[in-house]
């Protein structure tokens, strides 16, 4: 398992985003809401896998992006349209199965627009969070595919909390203020190639 690898995946996201409206001038909360959206795509991961020895424990380093387009929401709509995701990850192999762990950051490209009716506003920013999840990886056996590398397929779900994110006194609502708390939950699945 030792070695750099590469992959493509498919990429499922179930989102909630936690929304609170407040008056602009006195800062009372003047409605909170709770809105769930989704969305599917898919992207590209690379890494590097360590063996230590020839034991069954395995540490490695990935990084991943994926185009999710993952919308969520109604009065503010908010769309992550890409994530990327930096992560240490450790394992246990059962034979030709790795079962594994994932932690690390998690960058996304987050727009929001504000729309109650009348003129809409919109913001993008950087969003910035913290993963968390796990999954499987098969080794494949030798040239299943039509290729030198190694190859395996994998499965595995990652739990992101992304930071908040505020809009202030928008023109589409110049006396609200609004902040809003989204968490992912994504699923993916792929090949990846081992060098």
């Amino acid at each position: 398992w030792s070695g750099p690898f590469v992959g493509a995946e498919l990429a499922g996201s179930i989102d909630t985003v936690d929304t609170t409206e407040t008056t602009a001038a006195t800062g009372a909360i003047f409605h909170r809401f709770t809105a769930s959206g989704g969305g599917i795509g898919g992207g590209a991961n690379l890494g590097y896998n360590w063996q230590p020895s020839t034991g069954p424990l395995v540490v490695g380093a990935l990084a991943s992006i994926d185009r999710l387009g993952n919308d969520a929401g109604h009065v503010l709509h908010t769309n992550d349209d890409y994530a990327r995701l930096l992560e240490a990850r450790a394992g246990y192999l059962f034979n030709t199965v790795l079962g594994y762990g994932e932690t690390g950051l998690a960058l996304a490209r987050e727009n929001a627009t504000a729309n109650l009716g009348g003129p809409t506003t919109s913001q993008s920013r950087t969003a910035t969070g913290y993963a968390l999840g796990g999954g499987f990886e098969w080794a494949m056996p030798p040239r299943a595919l039509p290729v030198a590398a190694g190859t395996s397929l994998f499965v595995d779900y990652q739990h992101i909390w992304w930071g908040s994110g505020s809009m202030t006194t928008p023109p589409a609502a110049p006396k609200r203020d609004f902040r809003w708390q989204r968490d992912s939950n994504l699923v993916r699945l792929g090949v990846r190639l081992h060098f």
